[in-house]
């Protein structure tokens, strides 16, 4: 359910979803990595809080 919640918390905010990649790292976490259009930094901040407050979110960072 989780891809699920991160993938709503994108189409509530009206955010294009061009790559989505999960992998597990133990048998109780996984890594997702997203790739996501923004119109500037507000949207990507705005986007980053809401997936920060997901139930089983542990962390979300920024690629470089």
């Amino acid at each position: 359910g989780i891809l699920a919640d991160i993938t709503g918390a994108c189409a509530s905010q009206k955010i294009n979803l061009w790559r989505a990649e999960m992998h597990a790292v133990d048998e109780e976490r996984a890594v997702c990595e997203l790739g996501v259009s923004v119109h500037d930094v507000t949207e990507l901040t705005g986007l980053v809080a809401r997936l920060k407050r997901l139930k089983g979110v542990v962390s979300v960072d920024r690629a470089a």
